[in-house]
């Protein structure tokens, strides 16, 4: 038979396929040696536990069946405290513990680097090792980038890679840039953009507006010029942009001038959201701009979040949020008239998309905030 092993996140074995021949009752050991694709030495390893998982498929004559294979790596690995951090001001945090596969005592320095910045410490296995990095200043919104990690051990240096994104929180009546995603990358961003974001609310609702400034195109095709989606974290306070779930609303223009509104599944506005809730229920607005743009004005009822504590005035009463605008636009096709690169959006950390952890902050207050949310991923 044959052992196929796939490539994964920046690594590719030396063999894909192994061969291998078998008597009746006996085993046989392998080597597998997996390298960088890019031909660098920062590993990319999942962080969150001291053991590499590949999944591999093994094929005979008659059958084939899945099998995940766990190795420890070595001779150190970091493995990092993810998620999510709200409340900064001056700087973001993050940490790790270094382990190493039997056990024993390691000790070094370490340095990290991120867009620009870094810090320097040492670590000692077995207790976290934590660093600090200084937030954006002047009118930045936000910044994302590789985190690299070098470990000094045994004269050698070993490099690891996570990513970290930071963005300021959000306030009512705030008019905010949103981010082409082909362009956040590696940085904060271009300052101006050709889609803004809005937010207000009052005890009766919340109203999410979006302007697109630029002249929508439409490639034809059954596709719309555009659409949007929704991710809103409204679990109480306490609760919120911990570990958890929501869905994300999808908002359709239509070519009668209307907008269709996805279907509101469990869960869409986080954990313990059980109630079912009629996407009838959200009102949307089409409006014209000169130029061939458009503005979206979405109003979402306060009962909607009826686990949420809604104290509006209060920049300690927040939600969760993040918004994605996909435009058709030069690159557009009949087939494919939209792509995520060219997609605007508030926050875009790599995370799995349903995750809570992944939303930045947006205060029900109007008054100007100095605080900022981390995500480590």
């Amino acid at each position: 038979g044959r052992l196929f092993l796939p490539p994964f996140d920046g690594f590719a074995p030396d063999k894909a396929a192994i061969p291998f021949q078998l008597k009746a009752g006996k085993g046989q050991n392998f080597t597998v040696t997996y390298r960088t694709t890019d031909g660098t030495q920062a590993y990319r390893l999942s962080g969150s536990e001291p053991v590499l998982r590949i999944p591999a498929l093994l094929v005979d004559e008659t059958q084939s069946f899945a099998v995940s294979v766990a190795a420890p790596i070595g001779p150190l690995v970091p493995v990092w405290e993810f998620g999510a951090a709200d409340g900064l001001r001056q700087s973001a945090s993050a940490s790790f513990n270094v382990v190493t596969p039997d056990g024993s005592a390691a000790t070094g320095a370490f340095s990290v680097g991120w867009v620009g910045e870094g810090a320097t410490g040492s670590y000692r296995s077995g207790e976290p090792a934590t660093f600090s990095l200084p937030l954006p200043g002047g009118g930045a919104l936000r910044k994302i980038g590789a985190l690299k990690l070098d470990l000094e051990h045994g004269g050698k240096t070993y490099s690891f890679l996570r990513g970290l994104e930071v963005s300021r929180n959000l306030t009512l009546g705030q008019a905010v840039p949103m981010a082409r995603a082909d362009r956040y990358r590696e940085g904060g961003g271009s300052a101006r953009s050709d889609v803004t974001f809005r937010a207000s609310a009052d005890q009766a609702k919340l109203t999410l507006v979006h302007e697109i400034a630029t002249p929508l195109r439409k490639v034809g095709g059954k596709a719309a010029p555009y659409y949007l989606e929704i991710q809103i974290d409204a679990r109480p306070y306490g609760k919120r942009r911990n570990f958890g779930f929501t869905d994300f609303v999808r908002l359709t223009p239509q070519p009668d001038g209307g907008v269709k509104t996805s279907q509101l599944r469990p869960a869409v506005f986080g954990n313990g959201y059980a109630k079912k809730l009629d996407r009838t229920g959200i009102a949307v607005g089409r409006e014209p701009l000169p130029g061939g743009g458009e503005r979206l004005r979405v109003e979402i009822p306060r009962p909607y979040f009826y686990l949420h504590e809604w104290a509006l005035g209060n920049g300690n009463s927040t939600l969760g949020i993040n918004t994605r605008i996909f435009v058709q636009n030069d690159n557009s096709t009949v087939d494919a008239p939209f792509h995520p690169d060219g997609s605007y959006l508030l926050v875009n950390p790599g995370m799995t998309r349903h995750n809570a952890q992944a939303l930045g902050v947006l205060e029900l207050s109007e008054r100007p905030s100095k605080r900022w949310s981390s995500r480590l991923y």
